[in-house]
């Protein structure tokens, strides 16, 4: 199936002189990550402002990324070299399966003086999955594989109809609130109707 572009990312590709690129966000707990396949800092407009991107030096390799017009779980997997070891702390300290993670892909205009993105195109979005890391002495590699929400579909389910298994749930209503459903009374007597034998219409 194919991704529809913005009118301002192909009018940014009519550009005389154009630099295409990479971006990524990690959606970690407490801190999100930003960086872009380039030099330095780049400022992305996000709809209210701008959101910066730390440039990796050309150091980002992401996988292919494939689209199918069957639903089918697909991945992608994103290598991320030279990276700052002092920035190892998060991803490290932080627990990070089933987090979010975006990909973009991005374009800036070089004919003109500008020091920001002129468009943007998000291609693939997804929860992280696996990560591992090869630490040297300054910098550090990082290996992430993320994959799609519908890997979900894949993955059988656990739950019971048991009265244990509903009070250990929890929701979230239409306002963000959790809730917990650890008073619901609703799956009590499920159990003791398993073989129970009723007596129907008059008795003789």
């Amino acid at each position: 199936m194919s991704r529809e572009l913005s009118a301002s990312f192909v009018d940014a590709l009519d550009a005389y002189s154009v630099e295409v690129f990479f971006a990524i966000e990690l959606f970690f707990d407490t801190q999100t990550l930003r960086f872009w396949s380039g030099l330095g800092e780049l400022p992305i407009p996000n709809g209210a402002g701008f959101d910066v991107y730390t440039g990796s030096g050309g150091l980002i390799a992401i996988s292919g990324i494939t689209e199918s017009a069957d639903i089918a779980a697909t991945g992608a997997d994103i290598t991320l070299s030279a990276f700052p070891s002092n920035l190892l702390g998060l991803a490290l300290a932080e627990p990070y399966q089933g987090r979010k993670c975006k990909i973009y892909l991005g374009v800036i205009d070089r004919t003109t003086s500008t020091t920001e993105a002129s468009a943007l195109t998000q291609i693939f979005t997804g929860q992280m999955d696996q990560m591992n890391i090869e630490e040297g002495a300054e910098t550090s590699a990082i290996q992430l594989k993320v994959e799609s929400r519908l890997i979900q579909l894949n993955k059988p389910r656990s739950l019971r109809y048991t009265s244990a298994n509903q009070k250990s749930r929890s929701g979230v209503d239409s306002s963000g609130n959790v809730i917990s459903f650890s008073g619901d009374k609703g799956f009590d007597f499920v159990e003791d109707l398993q073989g129970k034998k009723f007596g129907w219409g008059r008795s003789a």
